[in-house]
């Protein structure tokens, strides 16, 4: 019983002030007071979903209505989230924190989930890069001997880290001979270090949560924040969170949707084929509402060639995610949009050869937009080394 880190040591410089035991008490307490709760609601999750499916409707709770009704708000933003019209959102490596806090951007989304692999050495050089760019003492030199430093001719971006969801444990810290929550360590390693650093220059701890399923997921991280606030003597109100909610119907008020054309990664959130997809655009299309597209096609990302042992080499990643598949997949949702008339949102555009099918759709007057990324535009597959797992993302650079 107690606390072991098996994930090894990272060869990270200052993981030692990271792991302190004072931090990792920290978050083994959380665990210990916050952890089975974690488990019940993700069980919730399953009998919640098995309803749906049996009723086919989604509704508010009627124990929630007077929350609904009710006249309330939320504290004021603190100064320096007022302005939040350019934000960007990317992994906490060292060279990227460097570059976004650089960027002009109003706010960085540390992203400790969907752009960073959970490996223990992201885990914890995360936590070393974000404490040091707070600090403002971070530097980079890459292997050709460039230097990458904090701007001095400009405000830096707001930082908002964004932890693992709910759903994620971390088998490298484990807590009681249990693996730990993920969501947890990222929240209470950045937390214990920084919340009284960030409230001493004049800004805050800041969260982006993500992948949350319902109210009672919401309420229990407002219960680890009083908790945290209240052990380390930071006033209560200091922490603000930003809140992705997954699972919403259009009669509730949102109009956004999203949809996989392959295989999500996530078996609860199963893609769409192309008799799915057309139904789906048909409905949302009823409501004026938007579909929000990650665009690769199954059958040509079936039919490539896939390494016969698992693969270190960045090439035959490539090989494996063959940019038509991009490319066909955003011809069918122009299509679809063409027939339905539904909005659509094409997700991270990696291709430019499809550019020229959104000009021309767009000119056509589909309504079609469409977003990419900073990676996308920055890094290039030549440059990416073999066994870097911080660069795999789909579709690939």
């Amino acid at each position: 019983m107690g606390v072991e880190i098996s994930g090894g040591d990272t060869g990270i410089e200052g993981q030692d002030e990271i792991l302190t035991p004072e931090a990792l008490d920290f978050v083994a307490t959380l665990q210990r007071t916050f952890g089975a709760r974690r488990d019940e609601l993700l069980a919730a999750r399953a009998t919640r979903q098995a309803e749906v499916e049996r009723t086919h409707r989604l509704d508010f709770l009627p124990e929630t209505r007077d929350v609904r009704t009710g006249d309330w708000s939320v504290a004021a933003a603190p100064e320096d989230l007022l302005d939040r019209r350019c934000e960007m959102t990317g992994p906490t490596d060292r060279k990227m924190t460097i570059n976004a806090l650089n960027s002009g951007a109003r706010v960085w989304l540390a992203d400790m989930e969907d752009a960073s692999t959970p490996h223990w050495g992201n885990v914890v050089g995360g936590q070393v890069n974000l404490r040091d760019a707070i600090r403002r003492s971070i530097s980079f030199t890459n292997p050709k001997g460039k230097e990458y430093s904090l701007r001095t001719d400009q405000g830096l971006a707001t930082i908002v880290m964004r932890p693992r969801g709910w759903h994620m444990d971390d088998k490298n810290l484990l807590i009681d001979d249990a693996p730990s929550v993920g969501a947890l360590v990222d929240f209470g390693l950045y937390f214990f270090h920084n919340a009284a650093e960030l409230l001493e220059r004049g800004s805050g701890p800041y969260f982006y949560l993500p992948k949350m399923e319902s109210h009672l997921e919401a309420r229990l991280w407002n219960d680890v924040f009083v908790h945290a606030q209240d052990a380390l003597g930071i006033p209560q109100g200091s922490i603000r969170a930003t809140v992705l909610i997954e699972t919403i119907p259009h009669e509730s008020g949102v109009f956004g949707f999203k949809c996989f054309l392959l295989h999500s990664g996530v078996d609860e959130f199963p893609h769409l084929d192309g008799e799915q997809l057309l139904e789906a655009m048909r409905e949302i299309a009823s409501f004026a509402g938007l579909l929000n597209v990650h665009a690769e096609d199954e059958q040509i990302i079936e039919s490539a060639p896939q390494s016969q042992f698992p693969s270190t080499h960045y090439e035959d990643f490539l090989a494996s995610r063959p940019r038509d598949a991009e490319n066909l997949a955003i011809a069918h949702v122009i299509a679809g949009a063409i027939e339905t008339g539904c909005r659509v949102h094409i997700l991270h555009v990696s291709s430019a050869e499809a550019l020229p099918q959104i000009q021309a759709a767009k000119a056509d007057g589909v309504q079609i937009t469409a977003e990419t990324c900073p990676h996308y535009l920055t890094l290039r597959a030549e440059d990416i080394p073999d066994g870097a797992t911080q660069f795999k993302c789909c579709p690939p650079i």
